[in-house]
């Protein structure tokens, strides 16, 4: 019986435990990804940034240097960030600078955090240029790179894709009105055209009828007309003498 309930009580806290993790993990709006992650001698640069926003919302740009040798300074470092105006023309969304020379020491990382604004008419993926100077034991180096980064969602598509689909649904809604009232319309004038035959018919019959009526007429007036012609050839015959 305790081994029971002890098994139901972890049950319901597991179940609670995964429904808390889908909660916070559907309100998370700033869910981050590695877009950029490249060894070369000495250093291992990460960029992680938000993966998906909204236009007007801020992304969050993580750029983490980790020294894998001695004697490591890095001189400098720049990630310029460019946005696509009405997902069409390019414009600059930010730029981030290390001007300061930092010497490392071997299994050392360093951070840097920016935040950059996206404004409202921009939408589709960013994409960064990054460029570090570094120098070691082998001498100075520079890398130049340039990648993908954030996903702005185009909300006004999305907004034109929602009304079309209202509007497909109301449109086939509408079809399926049509189709019905085409067949109760079909019905209908089957009805009248059915009515129309039976008003035909029975206005010959009418017809027949009133023929009947005036022939039928026509007799009694003859008869009557003989009936008055025999009474009156009676009454004028002559009577006899006695």
């Amino acid at each position: 019986m305790k081994n029971g309930l002890t098994s139901a009580l972890f049950l319901v806290s597991l179940i609670m435990s995964s429904a808390m993790i889908v909660s916070t993990r559907a309100q998370d709006g700033d869910a981050t990804q590695t877009f950029f992650f490249e060894k070369v001698e000495g250093l291992t640069v990460r960029v992680n940034a938000t993966s998906e926003l909204n236009p007007s919302q801020n992304a969050a740009i993580e750029i983490c240097i980790n020294c894998t040798s001695d004697d490591v300074t890095l001189n400098s470092l720049n990630l310029s960030i460019h946005g696509f105006k009405s997902g069409k023309d390019k414009i600059s969304l930010g730029n981030f600078s290390v001007t300061e020379a930092t010497q490392l020491v071997y299994h050392q990382t360093i951070e840097y955090n920016h935040t950059m604004a996206i404004p409202a008419d921009v939408w589709g993926t960013t994409y960064a240029e990054l460029s570090f100077e570094y120098a070691n034991v082998g001498g100075t180096h520079e890398v130049e790179r340039g990648f993908s980064m954030t996903l702005i969602r185009n909300v006004y598509l999305e907004d034109l894709e929602r009304q079309f689909g209202d509007l497909n649904a109301s449109h086939q809604q509408l079809i399926s009105e049509y189709m019905q009232l085409n067949g109760t319309f079909a019905e209908l004038n089957q009805t009248y055209w059915d009515l129309r035959q039976n008003y035909t018919s029975l206005q010959g019959v009418a017809n027949a009828l009133d023929d009947t009526r005036r022939v039928s007429v026509i007799l009694v007036i003859v008869a009557v007309f003989f009936v008055a012609t025999t009474i009156y050839l009676v009454m004028r015959r002559p009577k006899e003498q006695w």
